[in-house]
């Protein structure tokens, strides 16, 4: 297994060096395997796709960043605060990721696996009969939202503060799901 996860990081080295002088959609497979030695075999055999590497170098780093609070309660402002100073210190990289919106992009990648973890941090504390289609809808709302804003804030150069983003963010989120997170503004 360590193999495994030894080729997936050089494989997002590649990525990530190839990144510091062009764009996602000018990076082809056959480049980032070049660019390390391997084959497009090997990569293959670890990813789908440049998009599915992209995404993993991101769930790798970020998803790291998650705060809780007492009882494993996630900390919904310092994650969001951790995971938006990160991206901003490494904002041409991300920038360069969230540039393409198309099939397998970074950007729906990024919104599904926060709509799976909202909900499963959400279902974890409710009573077997309880209804989680509404509280679905409401996280799919939000969390769209909020990834369209986080997309235009790399892309138009990060022109607030991390902070003042998620200052902002905090006003829009809904207070249906507050008692799901520990939620201090």
């Amino acid at each position: 297994m360590r193999r495994y996860n030894d080729m997936k990081l050089v494989l997002a080295e590649s990525l990530r060096e190839l990144l510091v002088d062009r764009q996602l959609e000018d990076i082809t497979v056959k480049l980032i395997v070049e660019n390390c030695g391997t084959t497009t075999r090997t990569f293959y055999n670890h990813f789908k796709d440049k998009q599915d590497l992209a995404y993993w170098m991101y769930s790798k780093e970020l998803l790291s960043l998650v705060v809780y609070h007492e009882e494993a309660v996630v900390d919904w402002v310092a994650t969001f605060c951790s995971m938006l100073n990160h991206m901003y210190t490494d904002k041409s990289l991300y920038g360069k990721l969230v540039v393409y919106n198309g099939q397998n992009s970074f950007m729906d990648a990024m919104y599904e696996e926060a709509v799976l973890t909202y909900l499963a941090d959400i279902s974890s504390k409710l009573e077997p009969s309880d209804d989680l289609d509404d509280l679905r809808f409401v996280v799919e709302c939000f969390l769209k939202g909020n990834s369209t804003q986080l997309r235009e804030w790399l892309l138009g150069g990060c022109k607030i503060t991390p902070q003042e983003f998620v200052q902002k963010s905090a006003l829009c989120f809904p207070e249906i799901l507050k008692p799901f997170f520990y939620f201090d503004e």
